[in-house]
């Protein structure tokens, strides 16, 4: 699934999290949101990661249903251009599977007022 999201800007992104096309029951999961410049960079150099409790909130457990948010300083550090990134949420259930049921890119578009008061 491909986003976009713009430079330095608060975004939300809702979630429908499935299996084989059916909710996945997020009950007791966790869960994070990766993105990455480049698939080879590691966690600690991802542009930024959200986890419950830190910019994920699942809103429908049995429905797989979860809710990211980002702040502006996920994305104010980068360039002013468009920016492609890989990223991908990752579950692991309250049984201990590990899941990747969304991946894609996130496009950044650049922001054209960066100064606000």
């Amino acid at each position: 699934m491909n986003i976009t999201a713009t430079r330095g800007d608060s975004e939300r992104f809702l979630l429908t999290l499935t299996e084989d096309e059916e909710p996945l029951d997020l009950t007791g999961a966790e869960v994070w949101m990766t993105a990455k410049r480049h698939l080879r960079d590691t966690d600690a150099e991802a542009v930024f990661q959200k986890s419950v409790g830190d910019g994920i909130t699942i809103t429908d457990d049995e429905g797989g249903l979860a809710q990211v948010d980002l702040v502006p300083g996920d994305t104010s550090g980068l360039p002013t251009r468009v920016m492609r990134l890989h990223y991908d949420v990752q579950v692991k259930t309250q049984g201990g599977r590990v899941l990747t049921p969304i991946s894609g890119t996130l496009t950044v578009s650049p922001d054209v007022t960066l100064a606000i008061a």
